[in-house]
């Protein structure tokens, strides 16, 4: 098989598992019968990226999906595992302590539970660092790498704001929504920050074109 080809394939058992996760997450909210519209929806959202190759982002949709679940059937110990597992596929897991932090806010053992969460990641992201050595623990910040983009390449963002627009439809539903769904819509502009800040917002279905942005 060519490369991309083997990459497709390699992928097969993260994009199940996140339709998967994604599927019992809509359960919590629409009930088993329309649940099954979920993973159809997600195939909808993620179609723009499909030519963004990496092996980290479909995992990516997996872990949110199944530590929301757990969250939201008060599951604590299946979720510290699960956001566990989360640290080794994607740095990004983090965002999820602040989401728990909401939804469980004022709870008991409310502190010790964010604490087991900043413990493990720390264990988690030193182990990596002692398996496979980086000369830095994160990305450099890429907003200026942004601003440049969308000033001279604004043509790159065009499949980004297809997705936005997902994000977008998703917050002004939420009126219909439980409270800790509403809560848990928080991930939406942390996802955001973190784009700008350390990532490229073309990163949605552009990353194999290369912009040489002039510099000031």
């Amino acid at each position: 098989m060519s490369v991309l080809h083997s990459f497709f394939v390699s992928q097969f058992v993260a994009l199940l598992l996140a339709m998967t996760a994604v599927w019992k997450l809509a359960e919590i909210f629409i009930g088993n019968r329309q649940a099954f519209l979920a993973p159809v929806v997600l195939s909808a959202i993620l179609a723009p990226t499909f030519t963004y190759f990496t092996f980290y982002d479909i995992g990516i949709v997996f872990f949110y999906a199944a530590c929301l679940y757990m969250l939201f059937q008060g599951r604590w110990l299946h979720y510290l595992v699960f956001f566990t597992l989360g640290v080794f596929n994607h740095e990004n897991i983090l965002l999820m302590i602040p989401v728990s932090a909401v939804i469980y806010f004022g709870r008991k053992k409310w502190l010790l539970f964010l604490a087991a969460q900043f413990s493990l990641y720390i264990g988690a992201r030193a182990l990596l660092f002692h398996l496979i050595p980086v000369s830095r623990a994160w990305d450099q910040g890429k907003i200026w790498y942004n601003i440049n983009l969308f000033l001279f390449h604004p043509g790159a963002f065009d499949k980004t704001i297809i997705l936005f627009l997902w994000f977008t439809l998703g917050v002004c539903l939420a009126g219909r929504a439980t409270l800790q769904l509403k809560q848990s819509i928080i991930l939406l502009p942390m996802l955001l920050g973190v784009t700008i800040l350390a990532g490229q917002m073309n990163e949605a279905g552009n990353s194999t074109r290369l912009f040489r942005l002039p510099s000031f």
